[in-house]
């Protein structure tokens, strides 16, 4: 059996600052992440962890503990991205994110009533900008974010102390625009509970061809601005369409090698 995980990633660009502002999680008794903020430039850091070998069944893979992550400035967020270094501070490959995910417990999601995705990348997910001057992710100074990851070691040797940092880039709020708030999102083929039982989002491939899908309302209206994927092995495309009147706004095809195997989502 083969698992798989299909998921959408999008940011919306709205007039409305959400459509709940109740803490829709709790952070009582998490441990802080390493957070800097200096000369427009947020870093995110959680702490070190050792990622087994890989074994007989595959990659050596380890979650890391939940953080809360404090933010010290005000401001609104324009480009990210994410990299994984090891005990020392050296860079070590992107394969070894398996995936990353930052949440705002304040913000309600646009489909759920879950906490708001800031971001959700992996080892396949660019580095990502938009134009500052016209959109951003709204940051206020105090907020405390949820963060957490994954990593995966495909080598012979256990890596010691890997730390996932996300380096985002922003325009402080004395500084002039963006002209939009924009508030990212998520959304996948498991949409809304995840598996029946344990919400998880991973299914097994049967023989044969395979469709799945899931489908729900935004609580808000707003436009478009940019979509992306995350799809495994075996998977052949992602799709966004509008049911209601039957019209397909995006669709995704993932970048393989010779083998077959994922590339890029």
């Amino acid at each position: 059996m083969r698992t798989l995980l299909l998921c959408a990633l999008a940011v919306l660009v709205t007039g409305s600052n959400g459509t709940s502002q109740e803490p829709l999680a709790t952070l009582d008794g998490l441990s802080d992440a390493h957070v800097t903020a200096s000369g427009g430039e947020l870093v995110i850091e959680l702490p070190g962890v050792d990622v087994p070998a890989r074994d007989s069944m595959g990659e050596g893979m380890v979650l890391t503990h939940l953080y809360q992550v404090p933010i010290p400035v005000n401001g609104t967020l324009y480009r990210f991205h994410v990299e994984v270094v090891d005990s020392a501070g050296n860079r070590l490959p992107q394969r070894v994110l398996h995936h990353v995910n930052l949440t705002d417990p304040n913000r309600r999601e646009l489909f759920l009533p879950t906490s708001l995705h800031i971001i959700a990348a992996s080892k396949e997910t660019p580095s990502i900008a938009v134009p500052r001057f016209l959109f951003g992710i709204p940051i206020s100074q105090g907020d405390r974010y949820i963060a957490s990851g994954m990593l995966a070691n495909d080598g012979d040797r256990p890596i010691h102390g890997a730390r996932i940092r996300l380096v985002f880039h922003y325009l402080a709020d004395w500084a002039p625009g963006p002209l939009f708030d924009a508030y990212p999102w998520v959304m996948d083929v498991m949409f809304p509970l995840g598996r029946p039982g344990d919400g998880r989002r991973g299914f097994d491939l049967p023989p044969g061809k395979l469709t799945r899908s899931g489908e729900g309302s935004p609580a808000i209206p707003g436009s478009l601005l940019g979509l992306g994927g995350h799809i495994h092995d075996y998977g052949v495309s992602l799709t966004l369409e509008d049911v209601t009147a039957g019209k397909v706004l995006w669709r995704g095809e993932p970048v393989k090698d010779s083998s077959g195997t994922v590339r890029q989502r």
